[in-house]
């Protein structure tokens, strides 16, 4: 009884990442081939909590596994698996963009090619940082180690937005609240907590553009419209991280049994899809094809996710390949 409780858990966990990676690759799809696609409010409703959730994730399953090694051996772990692949594509990118820029006799402006390359994969690296702050934060002989990732997040968030720092922002509230929920069970969601959360993000929604957004973030600390938006990015990844989970446990057996299945695959594979697709998705620059569709655009996502699948099992026959693009040995 015991496993197949466990075995449930890790089939809701795959299957929620499942879910964010299709929505991730939806949003981008929405981005690369909708007119005016900053003011959809389609992307705009899965901007509000697609990379928390991730990162919600990453938190959550981070406290078991980092105190089982030394600090050494944690970092050079979630090098290889997040910092590795991130600076590979992150090169692959730059490679790109100077082949371009030399065939039609533009300018390389090399900082910005510095900073792509070590920015890279850039939720991958944000994600390496986090973990390195929390490697180090967990190798400290102290108990309440939460108030130190809150000192630490609230040093962060008053400094300027240097290399990395509005990503690290963004994202670190999500991974310390996936820290903190560890200790709830987080399927067991109460009904009520779903619709108060479900008005929140509603009421979030009511606000939230793209001027909220982590691309469009702004710094200027003494201004109340700083601190404001940054309240409304918190509370919209919050809520809608506990609405999608909710609804993932509760909707998922009545989900179609292909659908559920392929879904939880893509929970297990998620860093190849999320590599992966964005690179399909650049002949769209030169062809400039757009559709208002949502049938269309969520076809073209399906066949993304796809031929990210194929490309990801041919790549995986390589195995520098494999280290290379995804981390795994």
């Amino acid at each position: 009884m015991k496993n197949n409780t466990s075995n449930n858990r890790i089939e809701f966990w795959d299957l929620l990442k499942g879910v964010a990676i299709l929505l991730v690759v939806y949003g981008h799809c929405l981005q690369n081939f909708t007119p005016y696609w900053q003011n959809n409010n389609i992307l705009l409703l899965i901007y509000m909590f697609h990379m928390p959730l991730f990162i919600f994730i990453s938190g959550y399953f981070f406290h078991p596994s980092a105190p089982k090694m030394s600090f050494k051996n944690f970092l050079i772990k979630k090098f290889f698996h997040l910092y590795l692949p991130s600076l590979f594509w992150g090169g692959f990118n730059v490679l790109l963009i100077i082949g371009n820029k030399l065939l039609n006799n533009s300018n390389i402006d090399i900082p910005y090619f510095i900073d792509l390359f070590f920015s890279g994969a850039w939720f991958l690296t944000a994600l390496f940082i986090i973990n390195l702050i929390g490697g180090i934060i967990e190798s400290c002989n102290y108990r309440k180690k939460i108030r130190i990732w809150i000192f630490c997040y609230f040093i962060i968030y008053s400094i300027p937005p240097l290399w990395m720092i509005n990503e690290i922002k963004f994202l670190m509230p999500f991974f310390i609240t996936g820290i903190l929920i560890k200790r709830f069970e987080i399927t067991r969601i109460p009904i009520y907590f779903f619709i108060i959360m479900l008005i929140l993000f509603t009421l979030c929604f009511h606000f939230y553009d793209f001027s909220y957004s982590l691309y469009a973030m702004q710094y200027n600390i003494i201004e109340v419209d700083y601190h404001f938006k940054s309240l409304i990015r918190f509370l919209s990844g919050f809520s809608g991280i506990v609405c999608i989970s909710f609804l993932c446990h509760y909707l998922s057996p009545i989900f179609i049994q292909k659908l559920k299945s392929f879904l939880t695959y893509m929970g297990t594979i998620t860093l190849p899809i999320y590599v992966l697709h964005q690179n399909l998705l650049i002949p769209n620059r030169f062809l400039q094809y757009q559709s208002d569709s949502i049938i269309i655009i969520l076809l073209i996502t399906i066949i993304c996710i796809l031929l990210s699948i194929i490309t990801y099992k041919v790549l995986c026959k390589f195995t520098i390949l494999k280290l290379l693009c995804f981390g795994e040995k």
